[in-house]
């Protein structure tokens, strides 16, 4: 009969080993592509809303009234100096009066533009219209100089780049063209 011989370590070790509970090693998480294209699809609405939100204004007025308030002022101050400069067609005509030639102006050029097929025109032609219609409603004098865009514009502009990196069909097709190029480099390798 042979005897086997082993150090009394090795046996405590085994021992506290085979004792020690199962522990199950979780797997680590996959990345789910869906999941990261609608994180980006999700931000790039919230910064549109954003920008809506800006522009339209909510419970405060937007970008878009801003500007329109400044161009009421401007209008504000033509009517009042036309009214008292002599040669001017307002001249000593009443507010409204001056108001109304202004408007007739809008109209012809919104006319135009729509027989013309310049929407450009068109929209600037309906500010102007709208911008008259707050000169007459005496807009508050209180600081509404037009703040920047360009923050705003370059927010979304990013979250679009974004969306449109993070998509399906742009991640299929940079694999599909890293795989290409993997052939091609074996390819040249053999040769």
């Amino acid at each position: 009969m042979g005897c086997v011989t082993v150090p009394m370590g090795t046996v405590i070790a085994s021992m506290y080993f085979l004792s020690q509970p199962y522990r199950q090693v979780d797997t680590p998480p996959e990345l789910d592509p869906n999941a990261v294209v609608q994180e980006a699809q999700s931000s790039a609405l919230a910064v549109e809303q954003q920008m809506k939100l800006y522009l339209d204004g909510g419970s405060e007025p937007g970008e878009i009234y801003r500007i329109q308030t400044v161009k009421a002022r401007e209008i504000q101050n033509h009517v009042d100096k036309a009214v008292r400069k002599k040669g001017n067609v307002c001249y000593r005509l009443k507010k409204n009066s001056c108001f109304d030639l202004l408007e007739a102006g809008v109209k012809k050029e919104l006319e135009t533009a729509a027989l013309d097929y310049k929407t450009d025109n068109y929209l600037l032609a309906l500010s102007k219209y709208k911008a008259i219609q707050l000169a007459r409603e005496k807009v508050p004098s209180e600081d509404v100089r037009p703040s920047t865009f360009k923050v705003l514009v370059e927010k979304v502009q990013d979250s679009r780049k974004l969306e449109s990196q993070t998509s399906i069909e742009n991640q299929s097709t940079e694999v599909l063209i890293q795989k290409n190029e993997a052939n091609e480099a074996e390819d040249n390798y053999e040769q």
